[in-house]
C-alpha cells in the first residue's frame, strides 16, 4: 500500500473512555491492527460497514480515528524507546472490500512482529485526526 495512502480506525469499546470521551492508546496496542482504507471506499460507506460489524447491545462505534500509513510509519521509526517498522497490508474481507491491517515489527535483525508499546500507541494517536459521533 503507498505510504501518503490514509485509513480509519473505528473506536470502540474497549478502545473507548468514556469519562474523558475519546479513544484510548490501547487502540493501537496490538500486532495485527485492522483499518479501512479511504482509497477503497468514502468515509460514509467505511461507518456504515464499522457500524454493522461493531455495534451491539455491550458496544458502540463512537468515531473513526483518520491517518496516513506513513505518518504511522514515522512515528514508529523515530520512538526512541521501541521503534517499529509499520508495513500496511491490503486485507479485504467479504463484508469489508476496504480492510487492511498495519503490522508492527521490531528494527532487530531478523525483524519480528511485535505490538507498539503504549506509550508509541498514544503517539500514533495524538496524531490521528478524530471524528466522534454524538
Amino acid at each position: 500500500m503507498p505510504p501518503e495512502e490514509e485509513v480509519l480506525r473505528a473506536v470502540f469499546e474497549p478502545y473507548w473512555d468514556s469519562t474523558l470521551g475519546r479513544a484510548t492508546a490501547s487502540i493501537f496496542v496490538d500486532d495485527d491492527i485492522s483499518v479501512s482504507r479511504l482509497r477503497v471506499l468514502q468515509k460514509n460507506e467505511i461507518v456504515t460497514i464499522f457500524k454493522q460489524q461493531f455495534d451491539s447491545p455491550t458496544r458502540t462505534v463512537h468515531g473513526v480515528l483518520r491517518i496516513a500509513i506513513e505518518t504511522v510509519q514515522s512515528i514508529c521509526q523515530s520512538h526512541t524507546d521501541s521503534p517499529r517498522d509499520v508495513h500496511a497490508c491490503e486485507d479485504p474481507t467479504a463484508t469489508d472490500i476496504s480492510h487492511a491491517v498495519l503490522r508492527p515489527y521490531t528494527t532487530d535483525d531478523p525483524p519480528i512482529r511485535k505490538a507498539m508499546s503504549k506509550g508509541l500507541a498514544r503517539k500514533v494517536l495524538n496524531a490521528c485526526e478524530a471524528d466522534y459521533f454524538p
